[in-house]
């Protein structure tokens, strides 16, 4: 694919600009069928008197390689550039870190329903990278229509989600983790953390024991902050009464509801019929990407191992 700037391009707006380019870039890759970045080339050319084009080009991805002319009938040379994929990834996940680090949260739509809490984390999870998709969608490539409205969605459904969404991600969990392992991710490698827990949907403790009639508050948001030394943890949370504020709460107070109860089997209500997740996080992040052995993330296919109960008493050591 080819793109021209000529005079004009991008004197305007260019933030814009650059924005509107690089999703352009990532729904033609989504269009044609989501093919390895590598076999995928997206070149431009820049009118070398346009200067604001060329920093529109830039800071959508694009490298310069020299100048050739845009076709056999060009009165002039252009300066040529050939899209870099991980510059694009680079420019898009530091401009939402930007947000991220501020706090402002990485969740900018609330969830649809009292039940898709899943599929708006995972879709601020994939917007971290990108990709624009939306709660349904989620919940369509999931398969699970028909599951979310009762019993939402189980991490190995939007595991499943994901990687088809977003090949060119890897959705990692780990069951058991700690204040450690969740300040490593978002300060040493940057990406949200999503976790599973018993979600308060009151303003306190006290209003949820006077007027909650549920036993089970399973619920899915994602961790912006740690701070053990103050014991506080900050939630972004897709619930519609707290999305766009995040929330603050004691780290310890936490860990005593990280924790949720999932069925195996929609169709049965038999006590053998559930798994437990203990202290569960999950991301994502490139394929590529190698973790270091000891911080114990594990990929998306062991989650079966947790949904037949064979790690069921796992308690994480340290908090």
């Amino acid at each position: 694919m080819a793109i021209m700037m000529g005079e004009g391009g991008g004197k305007v707006g260019s933030g814009l600009m650059s924005s509107a380019l690089r999703q352009s870039c990532l729904e033609v890759r989504s269009l044609l069928g989501y093919p390895k970045e590598s076999d995928l080339m997206l070149y431009a050319f820049v009118d070398q008197e346009n200067p604001a084009s060329a920093r529109v080009i830039e800071a959508s991805g694009f490298v310069r390689k020299g100048s050739m002319k845009y076709d056999s009938d060009s009165p002039e040379e252009s300066s040529f550039y050939l899209l870099s994929w991980r510059k694009l990834h680079s420019k898009i996940k530091g401009a939402l870190l930007k947000l991220y680090e501020e706090k402002k949260g990485v969740i900018r739509e609330a969830q649809m329903t009292d039940s898709h809490c899943g599929p708006a984390v995972l879709k601020a999870m994939l917007g971290f990278f990108g990709h624009d998709v939306s709660q349904e969608m989620i919940v369509k490539t999931a398969g699970v229509e028909d599951r979310v409205e009762e019993h939402g969605m189980k991490p190995s459904q939007m595991a499943m989600a994901a990687e088809i969404l977003a090949p060119e991600l890897k959705f990692w969990f780990k069951q058991g983790a700690n204040s450690r392992d969740i300040r490593r991710i978002i300060k040493k490698y940057k990406f949200p953390v999503a976790v599973d827990w018993q979600g308060l949907f009151y303003d306190t403790v006290a209003e949820e024991k006077k007027f909650s009639r549920y036993d089970d508050h399973g619920h899915y948001s994602i961790i912006i902050d740690i701070e053990r030394n103050k014991d506080e943890i900050t939630l972004d949370d897709p619930y519609s009464e707290f999305f766009g504020k995040p929330r603050i709460f004691s780290y310890r107070w936490f860990t005593t509801r990280w924790w949720d109860v999932e069925r195996i089997d929609d169709e049965k209500n038999d006590p053998e019929n559930i798994f437990h997740t203990r202290k569960m996080l999950f991301l994502l992040a490139p394929a590529d990407l190698e973790w270091p052995q000891d911080l114990g993330l594990r990929p998306a296919g062991d989650l079966e191992k947790i949904e037949r109960g064979e790690e069921e008493n796992l308690s994480g050591g340290m908090i």
